[in-house]
């Protein structure tokens, strides 16, 4: 008995639709074995599971093992009929991984790895990752899962510097152009400095090869450019292209034939005379075009192609497959986890003095998408005195603070949390030199006003200092999801779906069945209004989803997600709102948004009782 109550502890059994929904809540990493009833879960996991259980006991709140039943579960249909053990890794409710067979070392490596990055990314050591779902969809020819695409192991990845000569003459966004038309996809890219030791380590084959210490001198002192690159695998010839290039090539060639009668070489060398003055331009013209079609088909490298435009003077590389991945993840750090190397999403913020600005805020954010990022939150501030203090405490020992503090807490700021690859380096790039120079391709400079003292616009670009002015402007915060009696039977789903896929975190989640009483308290400022006891009727006839959900931002990004109250009006403005996409009319309108941050806590307080909030895990 005491081994079955172990195992149930170990593994929740999920073997209905809403055990499948309650199941996608869990925080961190949800380990899933798949199974079909006629034969039961995967038994030869159970020692690996219990040990992984063990180790990371530290970890407890992000590690969650279950079994689920495909036989009942729409969402696993295509498991199916199929005898093979199938194990899926749910992290924070989107299924990213999945490993087919009982393969112990894969599953094993799996778990701790995103174990360990969770718990990295809730302390504040990296940013979170943008991993794409697995997409579980039928299919007849045997193919029933589209598992998330992950980068060829023969794909080649390399760095390239450009030098500051070829920065200095602008020609970085010619060289870019070129890489992209040739294929090959920028996975990184940043305009630096170079410190004596990065130069000395990125060229030490070169050394001896031309006056080095001079070139480490120019270059510490002027920035370079630096690109990752995936080319993608080698293009394999098949061997019909190959008999074709070798038999153009034998025919290039002048043919010596022992033994030709002399009659025939007489009358080639007569007819080669009379085609000679018709053709001979012709085949002059056929000729120099076929070397130049012949060396544009042959570049298979990078190298090749900087060598055939004359850059390979301005631009290295680096040819050593492991140094190159060394020297990647030295320029940028962010692809240190990702075995795939596929580029992670950063966040970084931006403040700008409303008064100052040169044109309105959807010009600015017009402008920014034209850079490449997404404007994730946005909110309008006024700093006091203190908050201004706390906000810029880096300059509190310069001699200009106090002013400082008068300007930043004078007028109303506006602050966005930006999102882009390689955001943090981009976003202080495009913003330019700071106040005491000038630069008029700058955006301090296109937007702000002549003459200012301080910078109107504000980038920071050390990713802790980020990471706490993120949470100071766009503080943690908790509101309450209702979902209404008409969508709790069949919409639920989607919603919660929804929800997680715009970033909360759903904390708690219960089937609550209210009373008059609580909708009054709950819709109190409304119960004067002509509708009131139709919405009282409403909230009442049957059961309710209630959950708390969390993020930075959150009451008033979930109110923007749930969009206006009339689902015909956000229909209309924002057609990606919940209650758009499931509301009926402005009763039937799917979910129930708190207005403030402390509507929401009082209505959280009333349907979940006395829960500290503040204790809550949640991602940075």
């Amino acid at each position: 008995m005491a081994g079955k109550k172990k195992e149930a502890q170990l593994q929740m059994l999920v073997n209905n639709e809403t055990l499948w929904e309650e199941m996608l809540q869990n925080k961190g990493l949800t380990v899933i074995d798949v199974y079909q009833a006629w034969c039961g879960p995967c038994k030869a996991v159970q020692a690996l599971f219990q040990r992984l259980k063990n180790d990371l006991s530290s970890d407890e709140e992000l590690l969650h093992f279950v079994v689920a039943e495909a036989d009942n579960l729409i969402s696993l249909q295509s498991f199916r009929d199929k005898c093979e053990p199938v194990f899926l890794f749910s992290l924070n409710g989107r299924i990213i991984s999945m490993v087919k067979g009982a393969n112990a070392p894969l599953i094993n490596a799996k778990v701790i790895q995103l174990v360990e990055d969770e718990r990295k990314i809730l302390a504040g050591e990296m940013s979170r990752p943008v991993l794409p779902e697995l997409v579980l969809v039928d299919s007849d020819e045997g193919e029933d899962v589209v598992e998330t695409p992950e980068v060829p192991v023969e794909d080649i990845y390399n760095v390239m510097i450009i030098r500051p000569s070829a920065v200095e003459e602008e020609r970085v966004e010619e060289i870019k152009e070129m890489i992209v038309d040739f294929g090959a996809v920028i996975i990184g890219e940043e305009q630096r400095f170079l410190d004596d030791e990065q130069i000395r380590d990125f060229y030490d084959e070169d050394s001896n090869k031309f006056d080095f210490e001079e070139f480490v001198s120019y270059t510490t002192n002027n920035p370079s450019y630096i690109l990752g690159i995936c080319l993608g695998p080698p293009v394999k010839e098949s061997e019909d292209e190959k008999k074709k290039d070798q038999s153009e090539e034998k025919e290039s060639q002048p043919e010596e034939k022992e033994g030709q009668p002399e009659e025939i070489e007489d009358q080639a060398e007569g007819n080669e005379d009379q085609a000679e003055e018709g053709d001979q331009a012709e085949e002059e013209g056929d000729q120099s075009e076929e070397p130049k079609e012949k060396e544009e088909k042959k570049l298979k490298s990078i190298r090749e192609l900087l060598k055939s435009q004359g850059l390979i003077e301005v631009c290295d590389l680096i040819d050593d497959a492991q140094k190159a991945r060394k020297h990647l993840i030295q320029f940028f750090p962010y692809f240190a986890k990702a075995k795939n190397l596929q580029p992670l999403v950063e966040r970084t913020l931006a403040v700008i003095r409303l008064d100052l600005l040169q044109g309105s805020i959807e010009s600015v954010l017009e402008l920014l998408q034209k850079e490449g990022f997404v404007a994730k939150m946005q909110k309008q501030l006024i700093l006091t005195e203190e908050d201004a203090k706390t906000f810029y405490k880096q300059h509190k020992y310069y001699d200009h603070f106090p002013a400082l503090i008068e300007h930043v807490s004078s007028a109303p700021i506006l602050a966005l949390c930006l999102e882009r690859i390689n955001a943090v380096f981009y976003w202080r790039y495009i913003l330019g030199p700071t106040a005491t120079d000038e630069n008029p391709t700058s955006l301090r400079d296109t937007l702000g006003p002549e003459n200012c003292r301080f910078n109107q616009i504000h980038g920071k670009d050390s990713l802790q200092d980020l990471n706490e002015e993120i949470l100071f402007c766009f503080p943690y915060e908790h509101t309450v999801v209702l979902i209404r009696p008409h969508a709790f039977q069949d919409l639920r789903g989607g919603i919660i779906r929804k929800i997680q896929e715009n970033g909360f975190v759903v904390s708690h989640l219960k089937e609550i069945q209210l009373t008059a009483d609580k909708v009054e308290e709950i819709y109190r400022a409304l119960e004067e209004r002509d509708f009131f006891e139709d919405l009282l009727i409403h909230m009442t006839e049957g059961p309710c989803m209630a959950m708390i959900i969390g993020k930075e931002n959150a009451v008033q990004d979930w109110r923007k997600l749930a969009g206006p109250t009339d689902p015909e009006e956000a229909r209309k403005v924002a057609p990606e709102s919940i209650r758009a996409l499931f509301g009926k009319d402005i009763l039937d309108n799917a979910v129930h948004a708190s207005s403030t941050k402390e509507h929401a806590l009082k209505t959280i307080e009333l349907l979940f009782g006395d829960i500290d909030l503040d204790s809550e895990d949640h991602a940075i």
